[in-house]
């Protein structure tokens, strides 16, 4: 009973700041494996998006600010699965994974959300976003120093 309660209360609240990230190992828009946790130990920020959704499609181009300005993250846009020719593009150097399986897995409910997850795996932000400023708040720059 006790357990169960736990389950529910888990899913009711997501994932939460300072919660191991959950593991996965899933091949990104080039094939290539991406893995939580990181073997490079590169601090990871992870954005949730839908390829409909008109806030996501304004803030995954900015991420290219994010990764110039904070070369040592590790970005990953997770999208949902499209059966079309086009979709959400990604900057060079961010990985899209598209997996409905991760937004469950990591009890997301709403789009943009943004993670921040440390070399260890433990989560250090979450947050929904709605410009790409959000995220770089978030990751403790000021969106006043990008030019």
């Amino acid at each position: 009973m006790i357990f169960t309660s736990y389950i529910v209360l888990a899913l009711a609240w997501g994932i939460c700041k300072g919660d191991k990230a959950p593991f996965f190992r899933e091949r990104n828009q080039h094939g290539q494996i991406v893995k939580m946790p990181d073997e490079q130990e590169k601090n990871t920020l992870m954005v949730f998006t839908n390829d409909m959704c008109g806030t996501c499609k304004h803030v995954v181009p900015e991420l290219d600010h994010v990764k110039r300005h904070y070369t040592d993250l590790r970005i990953i846009v997770v999208s949902n699965p499209i059966y079309y020719e086009e979709g959400l593009q990604v900057p060079d150097g961010v990985h899209l994974i598209r997996s409905d399986g991760l937004m469950n897995t990591y009890l997301i409910h709403s789009v943009p959300t943004a993670m921040l997850i440390d070399r260890e795996g433990i989560i250090l932000a979450t947050q929904s976003v709605s410009s790409y400023e959000n995220i770089m708040d978030m990751i403790g720059l000021s969106a006043e120093k990008v030019s």
